[in-house]
């Protein structure tokens, strides 16, 4: 019955998700010459594209699983942990992107790095559902092949989540010394009603304005490198529904994240204000 309503909560969010991941993408395509001409927004697209077909594939077999539960639990689970990397490898790229945006050096050196690491971790996860094939559809049957997989999808949660923390934080630092070394940078944030009658500014309104900015991009560091963690269970039981439901609403959480700090692309969605 847990099992049940567990399938029936996994269904409507990823439907949910297929949703606005959908909207996401058509709106996104509708101005593409716009917004994607920096890399930045690129891999945004990279991300919702996962995100959409990640929900559309997990509904699918939610479905059939609701149905009649003829499915195979090999495919489902090798085709749900590599989508789950995907999605760990967007979320790390997305987080080094905005780095190296204001900090270019070492971008072609990280991303060959990376894909190389996450090539690897692919074909292990590919070598273990083929020695050990999984009869719950998440992890391979033997206790070895549990063992295995419950070490190599926690060193890569940990390291994705450690490594987008990483990124984030460097952005915000890097942000915050670029107004040590150029005070009037943060100028450029000031309205014009900050401005004295005589052209000069108060003191008081820069320090002011430079807390704002530099607690805008720090709120945004820690809330988007807060949310792509993971939880490794070591059973099938309620813990295991509970973080099903939990990878879930990742489908949710990450395009809502993406419409609130990129207006960009909020924009691009309100049609009704053009």
């Amino acid at each position: 019955m847990a099992h049940t309503a567990s399938n029936a909560i996994q269904l409507t969010l990823y439907l949910i998700g297929l949703i606005l991941n959908g909207i996401v993408l058509f709106f996104m395509s509708q101005k593409r010459k716009v917004l994607l001409s920096n890399m930045l927004n690129r891999r945004v697209l990279v991300l919702i594209s996962v995100l959409f077909i990640w929900s559309l594939t997990r509904l699918v077999i939610t479905s059939m699983i609701l149905r009649s539960g003829d499915v195979s639990a090999n495919a489902v689970a090798l085709v749900g942990n590599w989508t789950v990397l995907v999605l760990l490898l967007s979320n790390v790229n997305l987080a080094a992107e905005r780095f190296f945006i204001v900090q270019p050096s070492g971008k072609e050196r990280y991303f060959f790095s990376i894909y190389a690491i996450f090539t690897v971790l692919a074909i292990i996860i590919l070598i273990e559902f083929l020695i050990w094939p999984s009869t719950d559809q998440a992890r391979p049957s033997s206790n070895i092949g549990q063992v295995i997989w419950i070490l190599s999808s926690s060193v890569t949660f940990a390291g994705s989540t450690l490594l987008t923390g990483y990124f984030y934080m460097a952005t915000y630092r890097f942000t915050s010394k670029q107004f040590d070394y150029n005070p009037r940078l943060v100028m450029f944030f000031m309205d014009d009603d900050d401005l004295l009658d005589d052209g000069s500014v108060d003191p008081s309104l820069v320090i002011a304005a430079r807390r704002k900015v530099e607690g805008k991009v720090f709120r945004q560091c820690v809330i988007l490198s807060g949310t792509n963690g993971g939880v490794v269970p070591g059973d099938s039981g309620p813990g295991w529904s509970a973080v099903l439901i939990m990878l879930s609403m990742d489908v949710l959480v990450t395009p809502l994240q993406i419409l609130y700090f990129k207006p960009d692309i909020r924009e691009t969605l309100m049609f009704w204000k053009k």
